[in-house]
C-alpha cells in the first residue's frame, strides 16, 4: 500500500468514526476540515485535500448531517470554486520513464 492509500483510507476511517459521535464536537471535525481545501479567490486542490474533502462528505452524510450549518455552505462554495480550481498533477514517474526519455 502506498502513502496516497493509507492517506485515503486513514482519511475516511476517521470520518466514519466521528460520523458516530452524536453529536460530533466541531473541535474533533476540524481535524479533518482544516485537511480539506479551502476555497479563497482560488481553490488548489492536491490529492490528499481532495481525498479529505471526500472523507468530510462521508462523515457528512453518515452522521445524519451533524455542522451542516458549517459544512453545506462550505460544500457549495467548493463547488462554485471547481470552475476555477487548479488541481495539482500527482508526482509519480513510473521506473521505466526514464528509460524512455534517453
Amino acid at each position: 500500500m502506498d502513502d496516497n492509500e493509507f492517506f485515503r483510507q486513514t482519511i475516511q476511517h476517521l470520518a466514519r468514526s466521528l460520523a458516530n459521535i452524536d453529536p460530533t464536537p466541531w473541535e474533533k471535525l476540524n481535524t479533518l476540515f482544516m485537511l480539506c481545501p479551502q476555497a479563497s479567490s482560488t481553490l488548489q486542490v492536491t490529492a490528499r485535500s481532495q481525498d479529505a474533502c471526500i472523507a468530510l462528505g462521508i462523515y457528512f452524510l453518515q452522521s445524519g448531517l451533524q455542522h451542516q450549518d458549517k459544512l453545506l455552505p462550505y460544500f457549495l462554495k467548493v463547488l462554485k470554486s471547481l470552475g476555477n480550481a487548479q488541481f495539482e498533477e500527482p508526482w509519480c514517474r513510473s521506473p521505466n520513464a526514464e528509460l524512455l526519455s534517453n
